[in-house]
């Protein structure tokens, strides 16, 4: 065994329970004194416990004084993972002061020391052997469900796992866990079709057991990658050599072959309203003009589309020169102007009005059914 003789000193102790000296697993205490000051200017009790047992209970202290709770001759044995705590009836009311012979174990070396980490644990047994175990109350498993919250359980607690909704669970008697659901053979079978349509509105029906394949066709190819999706292949050719700067961005197709390239070979005509039996042949790298006449122009907008424009009134089509016939119960045709005025006057015992529309009305002063007619121009 090895001793070792020291003092502990704990100030301003109050209505909290405090530890003043503590043993572990390989070290226990003899305490040779205790003694407790009252720091304050009023009377203070004082209560003594060791490992929550009362030693002293009610103490009563006078101002300016001491108490000697472990005195001269006296001997008090703290054994191993035991401790002494003290609490008063105020705050910061006394000192305490412990002399001790702390005691090691032989077989230990004197400056050696075992601490509890996390999820350790340090206890002796009957021989004062220290037995080293796992604490499983501070170990933790962490579960998470879909709603990706995170709960911590320790190892000592059960976890339960229930079902919702027509899901089941069970265990067997080797701790296996199965989660069991409804049975949907009856929904999903081999007469189950899925419904695959194309840019063409054609319909097929596919049963469920049944294979999907994507084809190519021409220069056309399909494949799988890694993640297994479909990848459709263009033609195994580089197209950068059919279009180049000022060309039109347009393919001439044969089938499924190969696009030809777009050269001044390409040709192709234009024609106009005038039906001349005529037709001009205008290449690839040509350009073509679009040109107005008279009171027409034209021009290109930013969406690089052509738009013919009317620019003006023209001096050899004016408004005088479009003429319409008015005639009367005497057959007689007359010749009116479009901007000429045409005056409705009545005879005998008739009279004419018009109305803020422009609609003309002809009256009589007898009184006739019917014997007003309107006349609306429009």
């Amino acid at each position: 065994m090895t001793a070792v003789i020291g003092n502990k000193i704990v100030n301003n102790v109050g209505t909290i329970e405090t530890t003043v000296l503590a043993s572990n697993a390989f070290q226990r205490y003899t305490l040779l004194g205790l003694s407790v000051t009252n720091i304050t200017n009023i009377i203070v009790y004082v209560d003594i416990l060791i490992d929550g047992g009362h030693y002293l209970k009610d103490l009563v202290i006078p101002v300016g004084t001491s108490l000697r709770a472990v005195s001269t001759g006296e001997k008090l044995i703290l054994g191993y993972n035991s401790k002494i705590t003290v609490k008063c009836s105020v705050d910061n009311a006394v000192d305490v002061i412990s002399s001790y012979a702390a005691i090691a174990n032989q077989a230990l070396a004197a400056d050696l020391q075992l601490y509890e980490g996390y999820g350790i644990s340090l206890t002796r047994d009957e021989s004062q052997d220290i037995l080293v175990g796992v604490d499983l109350r501070q170990l933790y498993v962490k579960i998470a469900a879909d709603d990706s919250n995170i709960i911590s359980v320790p190892l000592t607690d059960s976890i339960k796992i229930s079902g919702q909704r027509n899901i089941s669970t069970f265990s067997d008697a080797d701790g296996n866990l199965t989660i069991e659901g409804p049975d949907l053979t009856s929904f999903l079978t081999t007469s189950t079709e899925l419904t695959i349509t194309t840019e063409d509105s054609t319909s097929r029906q596919v049963a469920l057991n049944g294979t999907l394949t994507f084809l190519g066709t021409g220069t056309i190819t399909t494949s799988f990658d890694q993640n297994g999706n479909i990848i459709i292949n263009s033609p195994a050719v580089d197209v950068s050599d059919f279009v180049t700067t000022g060309q039109l961005a347009t393919y001439l197709t044969s089938s499924d072959l190969v696009p030809y390239s777009l050269t001044s070979d390409i040709k192709f005509n234009l024609d106009a309203d005038t039906k001349v039996n005529q037709t001009n042949e205008i290449t690839i790298n040509d350009t073509v003009n679009f040109v107005g006449i008279g009171y027409m122009s034209t021009s290109l907008n930013v969406n690089g589309e052509v738009e013919i424009r009317w620019t003006g009134e023209p001096t050899f089509l004016k408004i005088n020169d479009f003429n319409f016939t008015v005639s009367a119960d005497d057959d007689v045709q007359r010749a009116k102007a479009v901007d000429e005025n045409i005056k409705f006057i009545g005879g005998n015992d008739i009279s004419t009005t018009s109305d803020a529309n422009g609609d003309i009305t002809i009256n009589t002063i007898y009184d006739l059914d019917p014997i007003t007619a309107t006349i609306a121009l429009g």
